[in-house]
């Protein structure tokens, strides 16, 4: 089976309440999912974790090699 779409996803929404801790406020909350879609149009979902825009970076990065 052939890799032929590494797509991110970033989804986000607005916190109701944004929550502090000691270091850092949040405002949003924000996760990033990949799709990885086949040649034969099989495609599955996965999640990943840390920051969302920096996973996403991540993700982009690494495609070509997973193409």
């Amino acid at each position: 089976m052939k890799i032929t779409e590494v797509n991110v996803h970033v989804l986000e929404a607005p916190l109701s309440e944004p929550f502090h801790w000691s270091i850092n406020r949040a405002d949003v909350r924000a996760s990033a999912v990949v799709e990885i879609v086949s040649e034969t149009g099989l495609s599955g979902f996965g999640e990943c974790l840390g920051p969302a825009r920096a996973c996403a970076a991540m993700v982009d990065a690494y495609a070509p090699l997973l193409l």
